[in-house]
């Protein structure tokens, strides 16, 4: 350190001490402040504060001073609610200033205010050179290395982890309270403010800005104890078993069993929670923990791997709770679990300024089909709305005679914004379509009002040739109803013969009917000849043709036959009468059963020929 600096070391002990002691003093606790309570651990955090400062950073009395009361700020300032009490933590501030270190506030912090007053060593890339250094107009630095970080964290991870955030100032300042906390010797953060200020991205922001393992409870649904105590160890496990720099992420919605808190309040004081490494349970953390103890040059035992592991827990592990003081729940766990103050720094977050909330709007506003010379407008207008409602539920609030918990959050800015955009996108697609039917119905007029104007030439060329034609087709009308007339005689003509072949059809229907009918009659008997044929033998056909007169009988049969095969008779006359007679039976005896078997075969070829 500069060699003039160490004459007022005294006087900045002093400075801090009676800082700390006025603020307890007159900033007391009340039941909707109950977290303002201060301890020596808040005093040692404002030298540990101190202590960062790089001695190259610091060559003035003035910037010691500047740092120092940054860091009062940082313990003190930081929990305050509202801002009358900023304002007399500012007097108190400003009156030990002048009386310690005979320096004048506002000179102090030159242009800035006490709220804008920020010291962090995240502002560079490069990680291995970062001084504890005021950030003062290097708010564009911080943006770009958060969002490098976000950007890099995205590359590497998928789905549901990716982080999509806007930084803005009022972020930006956070993050390095936080970054501030996590960094110093056990420390821890808890941020309270109402749900959707953001307590929840700032804390994982400063993680991905320092590189920290990052450790929340599992989202279930029958969420208990068992769970609980499986996160808590990985977490301890991440950061005494691995050496992990290691940060919990704790938002009181996730807080199903109040046990919970207890666990949290015994690893805040002491490192560990009793009996979750009971037995075997520590033995593979034991083993793990020697190489670490033999370069300690400890010799190996139970105890000692115990001793250091809790150790390695309370320099690696951080907390990030994310409470909301709506209700009496805060004020309870607080009452109950007093290592949530004792042992944490406290992060109050108070409603967005305005200007951050018009750098989000406009962020998202981005987002649409928006003109470039209207986002502006437009962000300014939802950013007016959006406090014009804040004050008049506040308002209304307060007028209001049983109490109602009821808050304007910027998650309702940001509905508000999206909202906007939705509603924008469907306007626009619904114009859309009305100027798109609109340009067709156009496009269509114009096309027939051109196609009319062909039309109409091509009618005025054609006229002519169309009058001909209608000549031509009177004529083919007067041949059509000529032959019209000649058609309908023709078919007068054709119904008579129709009629006349339908009764020649009826006719022969009847025939037919009555030959079926005779048919039907004459089976039987054919059904016999049949079966006599196929009964005649040889023999018997030999006997007939050795009768030199058959029977009368047989005359007739074999005349039926001759008169089938188409057989000539002899004609003779009767000596008796001298009438002419036909002889079948001479020719049959000759010809036709010259052959007996040649005749038999005859005789079936005929029975089977037969129709």
């Amino acid at each position: 350190m500069n060699v003039g600096l160490r004459s007022i070391r005294d006087s900045i002990v002093s400075f801090a001490v009676d800082v700390f002691g006025t603020v307890k003093d007159r900033m007391l606790p009340t039941p909707e402040k109950s977290h303002y309570t201060f301890n020596l651990r808040d005093l040692c955090r404002v030298f540990q504060g101190v202590s960062c400062l790089h001695p190259q950073s610091c060559k003035t009395e003035k910037q010691l001073v500047h740092l120092v009361v940054h860091e009062c700020n940082r313990e003190f300032g930081d929990r305050l609610t509202c801002q009358s009490d900023k304002r007399k933590f500012e007097g108190i501030l400003r009156d030990k200033l002048s009386k310690h270190l005979k320096h004048d506030l506002s000179i102090v912090l030159e242009e800035e205010t006490l709220d804008t007053v920020q010291y962090s060593n995240l502002f560079t890339h490069d990680a291995a050179d970062r001084n504890y250094i005021s950030i003062g107009g290097k708010m564009d630095l911080g943006r770009e290395v958060m969002e490098a970080a976000i950007a890099h964290h995205n590359s590497v991870t998928g789905g549901s982890s990716q982080i999509n955030l806007v930084v803005f100032d009022f972020m930006i300042r956070h993050v390095s309270k936080v970054c501030r906390i996590v960094q110093q010797p056990y420390g821890s953060a808890l941020l309270i403010g109402l749900g959707g200020s953001g307590r929840r991205s700032v804390a994982r922001l400063a993680a991905l800005v320092l590189n920290y393992t990052v450790c929340t409870v599992t989202s279930a649904r029958n969420y208990n104890k068992d769970c609980w105590r499986e996160d808590v160890s990985f977490a301890l496990r991440s950061a005494g078993e691995r050496g992990q720099s290691t940060l919990f992420l704790l938002v009181d919605t996730e807080i199903t069993d109040e046990s919970f808190l207890e666990d949290v309040s015994n690893i805040l004081n002491t490192g560990e929670v009793p009996g979750l490494f009971a037995g075997d349970n520590f033995d593979p953390i034991a083993h793990q923990l020697k190489p670490v103890l033999r370069d300690a040059g400890i010799e190996f035992s139970m105890e000692a791997a115990m001793d250091c592991f809790i150790g390695r827990v309370k320099s690696n592990m951080h907390f990030a709770l994310c409470f909301s003081p709506v209700d009496a729940k805060l004020r309870d766990r607080l009452r109950r679990f007093p290592a949530l103050v004792n042992c944490t720094s406290i992060d109050w977050v108070l409603p967005w300024p305005e200007d951050d909330l018009y750098k989000v709007g406009l962020h998202k506003l981005k987002e649409g089909n928006i003109p470039d010379d209207q986002i502006e407008k437009i962000a300014g207008s939802l950013v007016r709305m959006f406090r014009d409602s804040e004050k008049a539920v506040v308002e209304g609030v307060a007028t209001r005679t049983q109490p109602i918990s009821l808050h304007v959050t910027p998650t309702i800015f940001l509905d508000a914004v999206n909202n906007f955009l939705h509603l924008l996108t469907n306007m626009t697609e619904e114009t859309t379509k009305l100027r798109d039917r609109y340009e067709m119905g156009l496009q269509q007029m114009y096309q027939t009002a051109t196609d009319v104007a062909v039309m109409q030439t091509t009618l005025k060329t054609n006229q002519p040739i169309l009058e001909a034609k209608a000549d031509e087709v009177k004529v083919l009308i007067t041949e059509i109803d000529g032959k019209t007339a000649e058609a309908d005689k023709e078919r007068t003509e054709v119904a008579v013969e129709e009629e006349i072949a339908n009764k020649i059809m009826t006719e022969a229907k009847s025939v037919k009917e009555e030959c079926e009918a005779n048919l039907a009659v004459a089976m039987p008997a054919m059904n016999a000849a049949t079966q006599a044929v196929s009964e005649i033998d040889k023999k018997q056909l030999i006997e007939i043709k050795s009768m030199p007169n058959p029977p009368d009988r047989v005359k007739r049969v074999i005349e039926a036959v001759c008169i089938v095969l188409g057989v000539k008779p002899h004609e003779k006359r009767n000596p008796l009468n001298g009438k002419k007679e036909y002889d079948y039976w001479t020719p049959t005896k000759t010809k036709v059963m010259a052959d007996v078997e040649e005749f038999r075969g005859m005789l079936v070829c005929l029975l089977y020929t037969s129709p």
